[in-house]
């Protein structure tokens, strides 16, 4: 608005003009106009550039209309400061390499069950037991291995635990020393227990032990473990068994089936005459190995065949089971094996 009557007060002076003493025209309105609009469309017009936003005007000291400065950058708008990263003294180096995968805690597997069965093997058959006449004092039945076998491959008089290198103390199961020519076991558990000697073995074998209870009753029993396949596990392997009350039995025993073990019965418990009933009384306890073919003999008497091949050959031992006496002990006067190849 200032400049537009700038430009008037400066039209009004050029009509009038400059000369001292000239007379002043006359102009009527439209006349007026049309001077003004020539004079306006005369000037030389500058283009100012406008900047996209107005800056602050710059103040002339006179009171004066604010100039555009239109060169003038626009003030910079306050940089960001980006937050510094924490520096590394190490590079960060991404591996392409699959990390392994955990490794599973090892937990104890559960083995087969495995059954027993009696098929393609000799028919089981109790002796009855009014045929079984009590064993004549110093004679050997007809069915005794010892008439056919002769001398042993190798006996334990047990006079010492050096013969058979037997170990002797305390475990946690059993307790085993030796004493006036006998070895004695003693349960310290109501579970079997049982000691191996080291000693090597041939697969076919017939194996005779001399024993007897000291106090016992009932289903107390002892006798021979048999086809221990490792030595140092002993965790494995068939029990046959003679009880306090004459009674015979034969199972499988597998300590690595679930977190117990596992015990299958192949015999289920039978009473034989043949076997001397009580404690302090000495039994003769035999069995033959024939690949998967095992004869179970008490005091030379053939009890019972029996086929299995869960375990066909191993170690051997002698086990206790204190099944109604606390701390069963059994003495052994004698054992022998016959190497049958």
């Amino acid at each position: 608005m200032k400049r537009l009557l700038s430009l008037l007060l400066l039209v009004m002076i050029l009509i009038s003009g400059c000369t001292p003493g000239a007379v002043e025209p006359t102009f009527t309105d439209a006349q007026l106009a049309t001077r003004v609009n020539q004079i306006l469309t005369s000037m030389p017009t500058k283009t100012a550039e406008v900047s996209e936003a107005p800056t602050e005007g710059t103040d002339t000291g006179t009171g004066g209309e604010a100039t555009l400065a239109a060169e003038t950058e626009l003030p910079a708008a306050p940089a960001t400061e980006t937050p510094a990263q924490p520096a590394t003294d190490t590079p960060v180096e991404i591996s392409t390499e699959t990390p392994p995968l955990p490794s599973e805690t090892p937990t104890e597997s559960t083995l087969p069950t495995q059954t027993a069965t009696q098929s393609n093997a000799v028919t089981q058959t109790e002796t009855p037991t009014a045929t079984v006449p009590p064993l004549p004092t110093g004679t050997l039945p007809a069915t005794d291995p010892r008439l056919a076998l002769g001398t042993p491959t190798t006996t334990d008089p047990m006079d010492s635990p050096n013969t058979w290198n037997w170990p002797i103390g305390s475990s946690e199961y059993t307790s085993m020393s030796f004493s006036a020519g006998k070895m004695l076991l003693t349960g310290l558990t109501d579970v079997p227990g049982w000691r191996l000697p080291i000693l090597t073995y041939t697969n076919d074998k017939y194996i005779e032990m001399k024993a007897q209870a000291q106090v016992c009753s009932g289903t107390d029993n002892y006798g021979i473990i048999f086809n221990i396949p490792v030595f140092n596990e002993a965790d494995r392997g068939y029990l046959f068994a003679v009880s306090c009350d004459g009674k015979y039995q034969l199972r499988e025993w597998d300590g690595k089936s679930g977190e117990d073990g596992k015990s299958t019965t192949l015999i289920s418990w039978k009473e034989n005459s043949a076997i001397i009933t009580g404690q302090d009384k000495d039994n003769r306890l035999g069995v033959m190995i024939k690949g998967n073919q095992f004869g179970l003999y008490v005091n030379g008497i053939l009890l019972e065949q029996f086929s299995d091949s869960t375990y066909e050959d191993g170690y051997f031992g002698v086990f206790v089971n204190p099944d109604n006496t606390t701390k069963l002990t059994i003495e052994v006067d004698e054992m022998s094996v016959w190497n049958l190849n």
